[in-house]
């Protein structure tokens, strides 16, 4: 079978090939990252609500989820960390622009 590379160019090619598919998983991979944002900015003004119905004078329940909510809280903090983190590792097509 006659190629018309040797088998130098054809390995360099290849990697070039490789390198064009794992940057375009990469970027893909931030975008997801990034989509999560929104999402967790979300359960943040939700956990905001629930927390504010939860102080309400009078209430019967007043005050019974504090624990819940300060673990939530936590939670919402770890996750936006590991996200952050993770954006570092696979950084976009061109790099992260501080």
């Amino acid at each position: 079978m006659n190629t018309p590379y040797t088998k130098e160019q054809f390995l360099s090619l290849r990697e070039k090939m490789d390198a064009i598919t794992e940057d375009d998983a990469d970027d893909a991979k931030f975008n997801i990252l990034n989509q999560i944002i929104p999402g967790v900015e979300t359960v943040i003004e939700l956990v905001d609500e629930l927390e504010k119905l939860d102080r309400e004078d009078g209430a019967s329940g007043q005050m019974d989820l504090m624990d819940q909510i300060t673990t939530m809280r936590k939670s919402i903090a770890s996750m936006l960390a590991v996200v952050q983190r993770s954006m570092h590792i696979v950084p976009p097509k061109g790099g992260l622009k501080y």
